[in-house]
């Protein structure tokens, strides 16, 4: 499978690198254009490309890997129409993914603070 990420932060660097451990292709996208990316691809091996909005955005899954303040600009232009797109910020309420062009199949929203021990504090509904 080959998954888009939009965003070259941890996010992207960490999940990207369990995928590309298992056997898939990814492609990662910033603002600043595949030429700046280089470094962070090459950190991740050869099953990691560096690539546009658009070509990240063609992959099977797309992963939304953006600080929630730039999740507008993240997502401008795209045709979203029978697309997977995984929204990995955990603010809810900013940007309603219902508002993107077209229509989402799927959308997962991974609330990275609840992988990181904190769950107690940010998601009261896993607590045991």
């Amino acid at each position: 499978m080959k998954v888009g990420f939009i965003g070259a932060g941890k996010v992207t660097g960490t999940f990207g690198r369990h995928l590309i451990n298992a056997g898939h292709t990814i492609v990662v996208s910033n603002s600043r254009g595949p030429e700046t990316l280089a470094d962070f691809v090459d950190d991740l091996g050869t099953c990691a490309i560096a690539g546009t909005k658009q070509q990240a955005a063609e992959c099977d899954v797309v992963i939304l890997a953006t600080h929630w303040v730039r999740v507008a600009d993240a997502l401008k232009g795209i045709d979203w129409r029978g697309r997977i797109l995984i929204k990995s910020d955990y603010v809810f309420g900013k940007w309603p993914i219902n508002r993107l062009s077209g229509e989402v199949l799927v959308t997962l929203v991974v609330d990275p603070a609840c992988e990181h021990g904190r769950f107690h504090r940010y998601c009261p509904r896993l607590r045991k």
